[in-house]
């Protein structure tokens, strides 16, 4: 079995155990030589930004057809930046993590905005707010100490929720 190492949580739910992951990128003559095996622990990416990084970095146009919801983060990709997301990142948890046993007391949704992370049930009840810059391993819940940003992420999170195509179980 695994380690998350110093992150709560594991595959399949959202806290930092279970939504973090490495990525390494290899690009002979793209990264310069100084950045190379070094680590960029500022960005935050999400599998939604490589279509458009990876168009940009290719040089290929966007195609006109196609909304994309990730944002380019090919200077990030190729050791160039360490930029800040400006748009939050959003996780909902799977029909089938739901049901597991022993996983129906975790979180349904979650919200990244900056260092702050918040996770949420559907129905909007058990919010949990963390700081990961200071607290990456969500072990300090702040919700009550930070009651309009609670707020404000949950409302945030719950509009995209609803704004989403329903999940199904899939058949197995």
């Amino acid at each position: 079995m695994g380690s998350a190492g110093p992150f709560r949580g594991a595959k399949g739910n959202l806290y930092e155990g279970g939504t973090r992951e490495p990525f390494i990128v290899w690009a002979p003559g793209l990264i310069p030589t100084e950045k190379k095996g070094t680590t960029n622990e500022v960005t935050v990416m999400a599998g939604m930004d490589l279509p458009p990084s990876l168009l940009k970095i290719a040089g290929a146009n966007k195609d006109k057809g196609i909304r994309y919801d990730g944002i380019d983060m090919s200077k990030a990709l190729l050791g160039k930046a360490e930029p800040i997301r400006k748009k939050p990142v959003m996780w909902q948890r799977t029909p089938e993590n739901q049901k597991q046993p022993g996983r129906d007391d975790l979180p349904d949704v979650s919200v990244r905005e900056g260092r702050y992370k918040l996770l949420v049930n559907t129905d909007g009840s058990r919010p949990e707010l963390y700081d990961l810059a200071t607290d990456e391993g969500e072990t300090t819940n702040l919700a009550s100490e930070n009651p309009k940003m609670t707020t404000r992420l949950k409302k945030k999170a719950l509009k995209w929720v609803a704004s989403m195509p329903a999940m199904r179980v899939t058949p197995e």
